[in-house]
């Protein structure tokens, strides 16, 4: 087996972070196309990366000034989180990388971030761009958001945000708070963001909601594949020039709320792209203005 040789880089962080370059753990993730029979969200497997990853692992008591220090060290390739559940308040990031970097468990499945009640976790792109990062296979849990998101985007390029699953987490105004917040920053909005295989179990309240996209300019080409949301108030709502987003295989439940003359979950107005595969179970509507290329509510399969 080959040995882990560790050295140690020019970066400003204290006990907790071991950085070495080696064979890291990346989760190549697989999805069949939909059938009549719902199909699980695959589960996290760990398979070598390439030799000479350079890697910052971190253990819980982490904080988010060494979070962020780490997603802006342009040497680092992966950030390496050791099971267990961590609170390091709001991570913060601007930082416009050249590199990609990965944040991820170091082993699948095993990572919480607790929010004890506090607000965002990650704020991306806000003091400028914030670019070439992804954040996969993360927990969250026991957060109150206000009018943001968990993860809020200003000014950004290249953001992923995979398999991330959202628990017991309230919202301060319903309609206003959202797991995922694509807004503004100097005049950029997001531009090739990806955020696939999410999961909001929403509180009996349902208190938070889903995917938000407003302020202009907005989003340029996204794509948000494979959710499953139950109580929420909206699971999707644009207004916004956002161009080219995409939802496809959306399973929607116990979801909606009042909007303009009706009660809708999904809301799309004066953005472009498109629904597709969208199943509603004892949810509101579509509300969408203009017409899109396409709009598909799949016929659901009820118990």
């Amino acid at each position: 087996m080959k040995r882990r040789l560790a050295i140690v880089i020019g970066l400003a962080l204290t006990a907790g972070l071991l950085i070495t370059p080696t064979q890291a753990h990346h989760r190549p993730w697989h999805k069949p196309k939909p059938t009549a029979t719902p199909t699980a969200t695959p589960s996290p497997t760990a398979t070598p990366l390439p030799t000479g990853q350079v890697i910052a692992t971190f253990s819980p008591g982490v904080t988010a000034a060494q979070l962020a220090s780490a997603l802006a060290n342009n040497a680092v390739d992966v950030i390496e989180l050791t099971p267990g559940t961590y609170s390091p308040g709001t991570v913060s990031s601007s930082a416009n990388r050249t590199r990609p970097i990965l944040l991820h468990p170091q082993t699948p499945g095993t990572v919480t971030f607790d929010g004890n009640g506090s607000d965002v976790p990650f704020a991306l792109g806000w003091s400028g761009r914030a670019a070439n990062m992804t954040f996969d296979d993360l927990i969250f849990t026991d957060y109150l958001i206000g009018e943001r998101g968990l993860f809020t985007l200003g000014n950004t390029l290249n953001i992923t945000m995979n398999h991330i699953t959202i628990r017991n987490t309230n919202g301060t105004r319903p309609t206003y708070s959202w797991a995922l917040y694509l807004s503004s920053s100097g005049g950029f909005g997001p531009a090739n963001t990806r955020a696939d295989y999410w999961t909001i179990e929403g509180v009996a309240g349902k208190t938070l909601s889903g995917f938000h996209s407003e302020h202009d300019p907005n989003a340029r080409t996204g794509t948000f594949n494979h959710w499953v949301v139950n109580n929420v108030p909206f699971a999707i709502y644009i207004a916004s020039d956002a161009t080219m987003l995409t939802f496809d295989d959306w399973d929607i439940s116990n979801s909606g709320s009042p909007h303009d003359d009706g009660f809708y979950s999904v809301v799309f107005v004066w953005a472009s792209g498109g629904l597709r595969d969208i199943c509603l179970t004892n949810s509101g509507g579509f509300y969408v203005y203009p017409a899109q290329p396409f709009v598909d509510q799949r016929a659901c399969l009820t118990p």
